[in-house]
């Protein structure tokens, strides 16, 4: 994490809404040595939840369940 300047993160299994694992790593706040704390530590997640959006619902269509070139509005309803 270091080599790629990330202070810290955490990581999650889930598996049939269950959480199977969770650990912090790293530091929430550098500075103060801080640990990263799952389920308390806030993370920035910005442009990445693009990418999750995009992912999933790219995945719809793949499922039949979305049409990329209706009108969003039906599916908002």
């Amino acid at each position: 994490m270091a080599e790629n300047h990330i202070p810290g993160a955490v990581f999650t299994l889930v598996k049939d809404d269950k959480i199977l694992f969770s650990k912090g790593y790293g530091y929430a706040n550098l500075e103060d040595k801080i640990p990263v704390i799952p389920n308390k530590t806030l993370f920035r997640v910005g442009s990445v939840s693009k990418l999750v959006t995009s992912t999933a619902v790219m995945q719809l269509v793949e499922q039949g369940k979305l049409k990329l070139h209706e009108d969003i509005n039906q599916y908002l309803k």
